[in-house]
């Protein structure tokens, strides 16, 4: 966990120096504060409060690991320390090893750390630690052929017993494999049979839709030549000649088409109105005309 400590912090110092300007001043605080924020950083998180309840609590895990690295600190442990602004305790740190074999052989290593402090009060913090490992006895060449040739024997006879099981199953599955593939077979070429039969009944369809697209098609070519040939010798039609009755009636009012029309003219006055329904609708007609002509000239004597 300290190393990842380190590789964070020196993280944020570099990228304090790429942006230009010179690394403010970041205790080991503000650095523990800063990672403890970070979303990846629940382990730290974890350690803080542990280390926290240990303090308050004075649990002989958190003397012990604060003895060890006021004497004999770790790299990440010295870094903490150089960011750190209050006073660190300095001590004294001993180990001694001792190594012992037992009539079996065993040999057993012990290590004992003596560790000690003394806080500003004059109290002096003693610590110890041991660690203690065991190594098994090493075995005699005599000992090693004996085992190896028990071991010898016991693999003929194992051998001997799994080569005759390990046939007996090997033939069973190659013929029951044999039978899988017998199986696998016959189902394929059953399954090819039933598509080859459904293949030619289909093409049987299409051959007799073939048949009847050629004769619909023979059908439509005779009709086509049919209509053809009418259209090369088209029939005259004889245009029947427009019958148009006019005659006259009187001198002023003729009839054509069953309407009745009249014509006059008054000195220089031409006048002409026809689509009248009746004679005396034609009459009347033509007497207003006159009237109309008649008062005009009058008013041109007048004048």
């Amino acid at each position: 966990m300290l190393k990842i400590i380190v590789k964070n912090y020196a993280n944020i110092v570099f990228s304090y120096y790429i942006q230009g300007a010179k690394l403010a001043v970041v205790d080991s605080t503000d650095l523990i504060k800063i990672l403890v924020l970070h979303a990846k950083m629940k382990y730290l998180r974890t350690e803080a409060a542990t280390a926290y309840v240990e303090r308050e609590t004075g649990a002989i895990a958190g003397v012990t690991r604060a003895v060890q690295a006021a004497t004999n600190p770790t790299e990440g442990q010295c870094m903490l320390q150089d960011g750190f602004e209050g006073a660190i305790m300095d001590g004294e740190s001993r180990e001694n090893t001792s190594m012992m074999t037992d009539g079996n052989g065993n040999v057993s290593v012990e290590r004992l750390a003596e560790r000690s402090v003394e806080l500003d009060e004059g109290r002096q913090i003693y610590v110890q630690q041991v660690q203690q490992s065991v190594q098994p006895a090493m075995a005699t060449k005599d000992e090693l052929k004996v085992v190896v040739a028990d071991v010898s024997n016991a693999l003929v006879t194992v051998s001997k017993t799994v080569h005759d099981s390990a046939l007996n199953v090997i033939v069973h599955k190659v013929l029951e494999m044999k039978q899988y593939v017998d199986d696998k077979v016959t189902d394929i070429d059953s399954k090819i049979d039933d598509k080859v039969t459904d293949i030619d009944t289909k093409m049987t369809d299409i051959d007799d839709k073939m048949v009847d697209m050629d004769n619909q098609v023979a059908n439509l070519k005779s009709q086509l030549e049919k209509r053809l040939k009418s259209q090369e010798k088209p029939k005259k039609y004889l245009k029947k000649p427009e019958t148009k009755t006019r005659y006259t009636v009187s001198k002023n009012i003729a009839v054509a088409n069953g309407t009745f029309s009249w014509r006059k003219t008054i000195g220089k006055t031409d006048g002409y109105k026809g689509c009248y329904k009746t004679m005396d609708a034609a009459q009347q007609g033509l007497a207003n005309f006159c009237h109309e002509q008649q008062g005009q000239a009058a008013a041109l004597m007048e004048d």
